[in-house]
């Protein structure tokens, strides 16, 4: 790993399938020489105990004949004597004929025997690092196939042109459609057509509540950039009285905790210069069981609130609600907000019913009927505190 490391990343590859190569040759050649080690070591081994015995042959038998006829010039066995001596050296010198053998002709771990010779061809023959091997031929032929004036290239460039000739007078048609229609396409670069499907479906909803409410949506997540869509409340020539809130949209199924959440709005806050965030998941699943339906925390840039799709409008709300509470505090500190904030407080309290409700949606399926209606019921008194605020805010800014 250490030394795959140091190397640069556009050889790595290389040279793992090179290390495979190495290893896997030494290991074959390990155990060729280890096997053949083996045999050489059972045939020395026989050959010494066989010519251990020829060995004792003429003795043994020299001795049995002299007790009884004698091998002296002149004896009945000398002829015999003489015999076995030649048989004997006879034997001999083949057994050191096929050491001879075994050692300059099968030793592998010699260049100059057969064995050796062979097997430094075949080592030849599949070294990558040579231009004879299998490997360098191979190179060789592919980069003559492959090169710019190369059969290959020439043919493609052959069929490209056959198949793309039938297309080329349609295409100048066509061209002539695309320049009328540039501008239309100008004018989608800027909608919410450049978006995902979940991001223009949140900036519908919202844009209808904006034109209700004296607001205005953008889409601005076309960027690819922190932020999908900018809700922006108040004077558009005084930037410090909007109230900008940023939607971070997510339609993953992995659930985000407080702390991813928290990142993620911060730098869309950042990007966006907004002043409140709403980290939108599309299901429950996108949120983890510490979040729930409904979540609020602060970051650097400010306040956000982590809720899933069908509390976006009253998020939005809320967010606006505490902003404008704040505003009345400190112009008008004498201004008595206790209902407001107790509307919000209600606010809040509701929201933790629902995820109790909800937990019991999916605990008990049976009854999943009544508590869905008592949810409704929840959130209808959610809009009915909301519209509380909205008039008691009135009275206060009047």
């Amino acid at each position: 790993a250490n030394y795959f490391r140091n190397r640069p990343e556009e050889l790595r590859e290389e040279d793992v399938k090179q290390a495979i190569r190495v290893g896997v040759f030494c290991l074959e050649r390990a155990s060729a020489g280890q096997n053949l080690d083996f045999v050489k070591r059972e045939v020395n081994d026989l050959l010494n105990k066989v010519q251990n015995s020829i060995i004792k042959i003429p003795a043994e038998t020299e001795k049995g004949l002299l007790e009884k006829l004698g091998t002296g010039d002149g004896q009945v066995l000398a002829p015999i004597n003489r015999l076995v001596k030649e048989v004997s050296a006879a034997a001999n010198e083949k057994i050191d004929s096929i050491k001879t053998l075994m050692q300059d002709e099968i030793d592998p771990t010699k260049a100059t025997s057969t064995l050796g010779k062979a097997l430094n061809e075949l080592h030849n023959l599949l070294d990558p690092m040579r231009k004879d091997s299998i490997q360098g031929s191979l190179d060789v032929a592919i980069n003559r196939v492959s090169a710019i004036d190369g059969s290959l290239a020439e043919t493609v460039k052959l069929v490209v042109k056959n198949t793309l000739q039938p297309l080329e007078e349609k295409v100048d048609g066509l061209s002539k459609d695309v320049r009328g229609k540039e501008v239309e396409a100008g004018i989608i670069e800027q909608t919410t057509k450049k978006g995902t499907p979940y991001e223009e479906e949140i900036v519908r909803i919202l844009s209808n509540w904006s034109q209700r409410h004296g607001s205005e949506a953008q889409h601005v997540g076309a960027d690819n950039k922190p932020g999908d869509v900018l809700i922006i409340v108040g004077a558009q020539n005084d930037e410090e009285a909007n109230i900008r809130i940023v939607v971070e949209a997510k339609t993953r199924m992995d659930p985000a905790g407080r702390k991813p959440i928290g990142d993620s709005v911060n730098k869309a806050m950042t990007t966006r210069n907004a002043n409140f965030a709403i980290y939108l998941s599309k299901s429950p699943e996108g949120l983890a069981n510490e979040i729930g339906e409904w979540a609020e925390g602060t970051v650097e840039k400010g306040r956000w609130i982590a809720c899933t799709h069908e509390h976006l409008i009253s998020a939005v709300r809320f967010l606006i609600s505490l902003d404008k509470l704040n505003k009345i505090r400190k112009a008008m500190p004498t201004v008595d907000s206790t209902t407001i904030e107790n509307q919000i407080e209600r606010i809040r309290t509701t929201i933790d019913r629902i995820k109790n409700i909800n937990t019991k949606v999916s605990q008990v399926r049976s009854s999943a009927d009544g508590i869905k209606t008592e949810a409704d019921a929840i959130r209808e008194d959610v809009k009915n505190a909301l519209h509380e605020i909205d008039e008691a805010l009135r009275k206060a800014d009047s």
